[in-house]
């Protein structure tokens, strides 16, 4: 008995750019389907405690796909495309968003009443936060970026992915969150994306980045679900998000003029 192969991996960046892009358009189909149905007909929202029951059951195919696609025509190409050397302004970047993060699970650990809440439903915010963290990651940080990369080049390739990063989360209205609500998370998620993109990009890796989106998502969530005192660490990470992104950009820029000029 013959064993199927799958089809040989494209070898032209365009190729790779075309299926990055029906990657991302099915990713963003299938969650505008998961916010329309939490919202519409589980009558829950994307600010209620109880949504994840439901997206989790829509995250399940939708990391299946990242995970394929990824494996199937991306993997590696962020350690073959990777910056060097690396910015001391990872190293900096990369500890201060890890210690908040951290303290994001200290203060949540320590302050959470799970008393009275549903186990099962922990468990599905477990489970959820960490598929969302996996999935988007891959998405944004392992397909789009690198196929960017080879097309557009560094600068524009973290632009560019971290803007498809944020037009993502547009769908958020279809599961009842504000327009006003989402217009000031697509900013907020465009510079997070830089910052995310840089680190992948300076580390050649995304497993980091997709511990830290997990950990964020988790004691954000679960934290508001247990009446949890995080304290100022949300505030914090969200701040060095903010700085980070555009600071490491511009050492990025100013490396590749220098190196341009050489």
């Amino acid at each position: 008995m013959t064993e199927k192969v799958l089809p040989a991996q494209p070898r032209s960046a365009a190729q790779r750019k075309r299926i990055a892009l029906l990657a991302f358009a099915a990713y963003f189909a299938i969650m505008g389907m998961a916010m329309f149905v939490i919202k519409h007909v589980a009558g829950s929202s994307y600010t209620s405690n109880d949504m994840t029951a439901t997206l989790f059951w829509f995250e399940v195919p939708m990391t299946c796909l990242a995970v394929f696609v990824w494996l199937r025509f991306f993997r590696g190409s962020l350690t073959r495309l990777r910056s060097t050397p690396r910015s001391r302004w990872l190293v900096v970047a990369a500890a201060l968003l890890g210690a908040n993060a951290l303290w994001m699970l200290w203060q949540f650990f320590t302050t959470a009443a799970f008393d009275g809440r549903s186990q099962k439903l922990l468990l599905f915010m477990l489970a959820t936060t960490f598929l969302v963290g996996v999935s988007e990651e891959i998405i944004f940080r392992g397909i789009m970026l690198p196929a960017y990369l080879e097309t557009a080049g560094r600068i524009r390739a973290i632009i560019i992915s971290s803007a498809f990063f944020s037009v993502f989360h547009v769908v958020n209205i279809l599961g009842g969150l504000p327009v006003e609500s989402v217009l000031v998370q697509m900013t907020t998620v465009f510079v997070g994306g830089i910052t995310y993109a840089v680190i992948a990009l300076e580390l050649g890796a995304i497993w980091p980045l997709m511990l830290y989106h997990f950990v964020w998502d988790f004691t954000l969530l679960t934290g508001f679900y247990t009446n949890a005192d995080l304290g100022a660490a949300p505030s914090v990470g969200t701040a060095l998000e903010m700085i980070a992104g555009p600071v490491m950009l511009v050492v990025l820029l100013v490396h590749s003029r220098k190196n341009t000029h050489r």
